[in-house]
C-alpha cells in the first residue's frame, strides 16, 4: 500500500452567467461592482473582469454542446433565482453567456470561485451562484 504524504488538492469550479446589453467592457463591469479607479482593490477586479471576459460562451450554443435540447432545458437545472434572472434578461433583450471559474488556477480566481455572488448594473448582470462544491 502507498500513502500520499505531500500536498493533496481538491479543486472546485463555479459556473457563472453573464447577461449584458451590448459588449461587456471593463468600465461597465467596474461600474456594476462599484469599484473606482482609485480603489486599492482595482487590480483584483480587473483580474476578475479578465477571467469573466476570457471564458464567455454563448449560452444557447453552450447548452446545445452539452447535449441539452434548448437553452430553456439547460437553465432548468439552475436554482430558481438564477433561472428567473436569465429568463428576465432574455426577455429584455440581453445577450447571455456561460463560463466557469476554477479554484486551482490563482488566488483571485480561487477566492471568487469559492464564493457565490451576483453583480448587477444598468446593462450588466453576472450571476455566480451556481457553484459546484
Amino acid at each position: 500500500m502507498k500513502i500520499k504524504t505531500d500536498f493533496v488538492t481538491n479543486s472546485s469550479s463555479t459556473n457563472f452567467v453573464v447577461m449584458t446589453k451590448g459588449e461587456m467592457t471593463l468600465q461597465s463591469f467596474l461600474r456594476a461592482v462599484g469599484i473606482s479607479q482609485e480603489s486599492m482593490f482595482l487590480d483584483v477586479f480587473i483580474k476578475l473582469f479578465d477571467l469573466f471576459k476570457n471564458d464567455l460562451h454563448d449560452a444557447k450554443s453552450y447548452a446545445l454542446s452539452l447535449g441539452y435540447a434548448s437553452l430553456d432545458e439547460y437553465i432548468n437545472q439552475f436554482c430558481e433565482d438564477t433561472k428567473i434572472r436569465i429568463q428576465e434578461a432574455i426577455a429584455k433583450g440581453y445577450d447571455v453567456y456561460i463560463g466557469e471559474l476554477y479554484s486551482d488556477n490563482d488566488e483571485v480566481e480561487t477566492v471568487f470561485c469559492c464564493d457565490a455572488f451576483v453583480i448587477e448594473g444598468n446593462t450588466l448582470i453576472i450571476d455566480a451562484t451556481e457553484d459546484a462544491w
